[in-house]
């Protein structure tokens, strides 16, 4: 991977927090909400499904995808990935990590 693509990576926690700070708390008034047409799919599950469309077709695309998903505790909780999932990385590389968990 080149180096200019590991801010990418770096960029996805953030990138939530803001989401769920920003547009969950403010924007809505609603812990969580939904889209009508597709009501099955929680609003993490939508970040995670708008920040793979933002790197599909790009020519690092599918590993900063995947790498990032990896990565990412809020990508496992949301999509429940259990520890036998390819999605599943039990030692991930947290490079925002802080004692503060919360978004």
């Amino acid at each position: 991977m080149a180096a200019m693509d590991i801010p990418l990576l770096a960029a996805v926690i953030p990138a939530y927090r803001y989401f769920k700070r920003m547009v969950l708390e403010k924007a809505f008034p609603r812990p969580e909400f939904r889209i009508d047409w597709i009501s099955d799919i929680s609003s993490t599950q939508l970040f995670f499904y708008k920040w793979a469309m933002l790197h599909c077709g790009t020519t690092m695309g599918k590993e900063i995808i995947d790498l990032s998903a990896k990565n990412s505790r809020y990508f496992h909780e949301a999509f429940n990935c259990e520890p036998t999932s390819k999605m599943y990385k039990r030692n991930t590389c947290d490079l925002w990590n802080t004692t503060r968990r919360d978004y």
